[in-house]
């Protein structure tokens, strides 16, 4: 048997050593995706962090979509500085990319299965196969507890967090009203470490003796000294149509303090009033029938008049929620207003419209340029970010476009909805 030269041994192995380097990064073992929740045992609504690392061998990786990570039964909303850069050697190799932080909030208690993610990767390689890659990476299955404390009767009214108050005003502290006036109720919730989306809501039931008309909430994030504060301001005006005696009811919150791990039940009182100035309900029995028919009269006329003031109130009450006036609204915010107020009147603006997308970072996708779509996602990461005069001329700006091609949608909209109703019934 004859024997290679040890040179061109050599030389075929420095080939197969170069043709190696030019095959593209397929291979798992090229990025490395990892993730971490801790803690690993929290409170229904409590705040967790789910940490996603992604690395790329002999390059960078990122996660070119991580608004698209969902888990059931959870809130997951960006932390504030959501991503950071990684630089690591493994096992002799360079790796390099991004870690992502998700705040994760259990909506139930129980143990939370937290599914495969599967995360969109692109690596960007250097060297002699220097390229992008594209790739889709899977995460490991996790799984999480929430408890809920003993004692907690509801769980939508039920806060979780260090530091909770609720409080409320009243434009007049009288306790008699006359038929035909109004009082108006404010309710403000405030936590710590909860986004103001997650603070419980407030039902308005059905009363006797008057009507109820509650405003849009208003929501906003903020924080201070590093400490995320969520807060819900609704209003409610109570317009009081006939004489009795009505009763505003309470509303209570259960508060649970994980620090100290005590449950507290903060209720804002309702109020006990006393309406007069109308006409009684019924006529006295034995009345004389003119008597009657007389007061049977006065309260056809009062129907009228409080069906009136009703329909006027709730005309009112819609012209201040219609796209125009939150357009307006959106616009004073972007003018003078932080980015949490400006994201809350996009939304509530962006709600108005009866086309899709009904997601802001979509929206802004779909409709924007991408200096402006990049502006709008960076904000939605991070709401308590700074705003420069700079970002708020380009943002109005693009709001103005945005509007205008809304409403060409919406018209081609309405158009075609109008031809397909004006078309004939199919039978069968």
């Amino acid at each position: 048997m004859r024997t290679q030269p040890y040179w061109r041994a050599t030389l075929h192995m420095l080939v197969y050593l170069s043709l190696a380097s030019l095959v593209p990064l397929n291979a798992a073992d090229n990025i490395v995706v990892r993730t971490n929740i801790s803690p690993k045992s929290v409170w229904v609504g409590q705040r967790m962090t789910l940490q996603i690392d992604v690395l790329g061998k002999d390059g960078w990786a990122q996660i070119t979509d991580i608004d698209a990570v969902e888990i059931p039964n959870c809130y997951l909303l960006p932390s504030g500085n959501s991503r950071v850069r990684l630089q690591e050697k493994i096992e002799g190799a360079d790796y390099s990319g991004q870690r992502y932080e998700l705040s994760l909030y259990p909506q139930r208690n129980g143990s939370i299965e937290i599914p495969a993610l599967s995360l969109p990767v692109k690596i960007q390689t250097w060297g002699a196969g220097a390229g992008t890659n594209d790739q889709v990476v899977t995460t490991k299955p996790r799984s999480i507890e929430a408890k809920l404390p003993a004692g907690v009767q509801n769980v939508h009214s039920f806060v979780a967090s260090s530091k909770f108050t609720a409080t409320q005003t009243w434009s007049s502290d009288a306790s008699d009203f006359k038929v035909g006036d109004a009082l108006k109720r404010s309710i403000q919730l405030r936590a710590d470490n909860l986004p103001a989306m997650l603070l419980p809501t407030i039902a308005y039931p059905d009363l006797e003796y008057l009507s109820s008309y509650p405003e849009t909430p208003e929501l906003s994030d903020e924080s201070a000294q590093s400490t995320p504060i969520g807060q819900r301001n609704e209003s409610i005006t109570y317009l009081f149509e006939s004489n009795g005696t009505a009763q505003l009811p309470d509303y209570s919150f259960q508060w649970w303090d994980p620090q100290t791990e005590s449950l507290t039940t903060v209720t804002l009182e309702g109020r006990h009033l006393q309406i007069s100035g109308g006409i009684a309900r019924s006529a006295q029995p034995n009345e004389p029938s003119s008597t009657a028919h007389w007061k049977w009269t006065i309260v056809i006329l009062f129907c009228m008049v409080a069906t009136i003031v009703i329909v006027r109130r709730a005309q009112t009450q819609r012209d201040s929620n219609t796209e125009r006036t939150l357009f307006n609204q959106l616009q004073k915010q972007v003018q003078n207003g932080n980015v949490s107020s400006i994201l809350n009147a996009s939304f509530l603006w962006l709600d108005s419209l009866p086309t899709p997308p009904r997601q802001l970072s979509l929206f802004f996708k779909t409709h924007a340029d991408e200096n402006t779509a990049t502006l709008a996602e960076a904000w939605i990461r991070d709401p308590g970010s700074s705003i420069s005069p700079k970002q708020r001329r380009k943002y109005a700006q693009a709001l103005q476009h945005l509007r205008q091609h809304a409403l060409a949608i919406t018209k081609e909209y309405d158009n075609l909805k109008k031809a397909e109703e004006s078309l004939p019934r199919l039978n069968g």
